[in-house]
């Protein structure tokens, strides 16, 4: 692998199980037999933030077709690339995606920021909705009120949609956020 936007070679170092990434790094991950690149790289940008490797429960799982690595790829800091094959992705089809993260402990938030895939030629879109709740102790809710930023083509590639809270001086101490994404239906 490599985390400076260069390709791997037969010589760059393995990834492991205790490999860890750095917020910025471009990671590429290339295959090898014997010396020689195989055709299969995959890449993916690394983002830091409060959620990373924080327990996440999900009110239902992903769809098969889109399961992601593993139900914690929602917060593991591992950007999903413009292509939904990647692996890194994960997708909702019969569901709402209902999600609720364990902070450990409460900690000031100004903003909650979300990435989403559009591909409508794949059937891929946005959520129709988000609302974004936030808890100090995970039984008592209130909904985050802010103002929505978005960043990206909603019809192609990844959407970025930032809640900005409303008066980021008054930031929301919360130890658990809930995050709640109505699925939009799909162009007729």
């Amino acid at each position: 692998y490599t985390t400076d936007r260069s390709n791997p070679t037969a010589r760059s170092p393995l990834l492991a199980d205790t490999t860890t990434f750095s917020d910025g790094d471009h990671v590429a991950l290339g295959v090898f037999a014997e010396g020689e690149p195989m055709p299969l790289k995959r890449g993916f940008s690394v983002v830091d933030h409060l959620a990373r490797g924080r327990s996440i429960t999900l009110q239902q799982p992903p769809d098969p077709r889109y399961p992601g690595p593993s139900p914690g790829a929602l917060v593991d800091g591992l950007r999903g690339s413009d292509n939904h094959h990647d692996g890194v992705w994960q997708g909702w089809w019969d569901h709402d995606l209902d999600a609720t993260l364990d902070l450990g402990r409460a900690q000031s938030i100004r903003s909650v920021a979300l990435s989403f895939l559009a591909n409508e030629g794949a059937w891929i879109i946005p959520p129709d909705s988000v609302a974004i709740f936030v808890s100090r102790d995970g039984d008592t809710w209130t909904e985050a009120d802010g103002e929505w930023s978005t960043e990206g083509h909603p019809g192609q590639g990844r959407v970025r949609a930032t809640l900005s809270f409303r008066n980021p001086v008054e930031a929301a101490e919360a130890g658990f956020i809930r995050v709640v994404a109505s699925r939009a239906d799909l162009p007729a």
